[in-house]
């Protein structure tokens, strides 16, 4: 409808710009509030966002409580009260979730993130069945689809992600690094073509 949500990581909230309704110099205002954030570490907190096929807002904390599984949440953009999680996900060992996109037939994809020792940066593209949050509480299954590294420079910090219909069944899938404001960092934006299937087949 116009209006863009951003969230903030480091305090745990959102902010909605109606940049497209009363322009860019307006200012935010407050965004639905999620119950549960208080103990999500600073810099660990709500990383990936995207809307769902009935206008909800969809996030992810990169990392849950005490680094455990990452809290998910499913809220309309107007709500006045608290959310509460409806479900969490646990990504494999050192991995976090950075990047939340909904595909055309409403299954999801997620980015997680993975330090390696050598200070470089991998990233896994996973796939979650749309009926995981249309059946809130149960952890979400999900579909590990393909593993993007360079290890070998030049480093980016994964973060980004969109996906846009192609004809044929087939989905252009955008992933984008920042530098991180780290000289050995770079901004890097990565393109796939896939061919779509079901999630879970």
């Amino acid at each position: 409808d116009g209006r863009v949500a951003v969230s903030f990581e480091q305090n745990q909230v959102i902010r909605i710009y109606d940049v497209f309704g009363r322009g860019p110099a307006v200012a935010a205002v407050a965004g639905p509030p999620l119950a549960q954030t208080e103990r999500l570490r600073s810099n660990r907190g709500l990383e990936a966002m995207t809307t769902l096929a009935d206008g909800r807002l969809l996030l992810a904390s990169e990392l849950g409580v005490r680094m455990g599984p990452s809290l998910v949440w499913a809220v309309p953009i107007d709500a006045a009260t608290p959310a509460m999680p409806i479900t969490r996900v646990r990504p494999q060992l050192s991995y976090a979730v950075t990047a939340l996109e909904r595909l055309p037939n409403g299954d999801l994809l997620t980015l997680e993130r993975q330090y390696l020792p050598n200070g470089a940066l991998r990233v896994a593209l996973v796939g979650w069945p749309r009926q995981a949050i249309e059946q809130p509480g149960r952890e979400i299954p999900r579909q590990y689809l393909a593993y993007v590294s360079n290890v070998l420079g030049p480093y980016g910090n994964y973060e980004g992600l969109s996906a846009v219909e192609l004809p044929n069944d087939q989905i252009r899938i955008y992933i984008a690094t920042d530098n991180n404001f780290a000289e050995e960092h770079a901004t890097i934006l990565s393109v796939f073509d896939w061919q779509i299937q079901p999630l879970g087949t």
